[in-house]
């Protein structure tokens, strides 16, 4: 590398490309969150003393869905500060008022709020593709029919399901997913139990 006269080291130019192949080196291993939102009448919490089942669909990983499935189940365990929630594999048949939809590398025409419209049935054993390095997820976190929080973004895939790449990204999206405040910026405790409103019109 060249120098300009009288310099002691790279240009600067050189210095500042360096440092952005760092950071961008460094985000790797991490998720990255495009979006999240949350709709007023969604109550941190308001889910407690029920399990919260998981619909998994896609697979980045050439691995069995299953496997993929209760891996990404593994990491969102103990997201939840201060509401003690056990995160589960979606049951078959079932349609849980509560429940959070997970979707990796979905068509780019499909929009998170649409996730709780119907009742996804977990996948198969299918194996997944050959991962990526990154891979795009959008979630939802829904109340009957309405999607009232949602998160977009990438995670990587380094190490596999059970890496602690793709474990802390899963993480760090089910904290965006489920805040502890709302929309408002009020906390849980500040409103009012909104469970009734899974059999109603989801008041979002």
């Amino acid at each position: 590398m060249n120098t300009p006269a009288g310099s002691s080291g790279p240009p600067v130019a050189a210095l500042a490309g360096l440092a952005f192949a760092g950071m961008l080196a460094a985000c790797s291993d991490f998720a990255i969150i495009a979006n999240t939102n949350q709709y007023d009448s969604y109550t941190p919490g308001e889910w407690h003393g029920f399990d919260l089942p998981v619909f998994v669909q896609g697979n980045p990983f050439a691995v069995p869905q299953s496997e993929t499935e209760q891996a990404v189940v593994n990491a969102m365990q103990g997201t939840t500060a201060g509401v003690p929630t056990r995160f589960v594999p979606a049951t078959r048949g079932v349609s849980p008022a509560y429940r959070i939809v997970m979707v990796f590398t979905p068509p780019s025409s499909l929009d998170p709020y649409a996730l709780c419209a119907a009742r996804p049935e977990p996948p198969g054993a299918a194996f997944g593709a050959a991962p990526a390095a990154r891979v795009e997820l959008i979630a939802a976190f829904c109340r009957g029919d309405k999607a009232i929080s949602t998160a977009e973004g990438t995670v990587p895939t380094t190490g596999g399901p059970d890496g602690a790449a793709f474990q802390r990204a899963i993480t760090d999206f089910t904290i965006s997913l489920l805040p502890m405040r709302n929309g408002s910026g009020r906390a849980g405790a500040d409103v009012p139990n909104r469970r009734a409103e899974s059999t109603g019109d989801g008041g979002a």
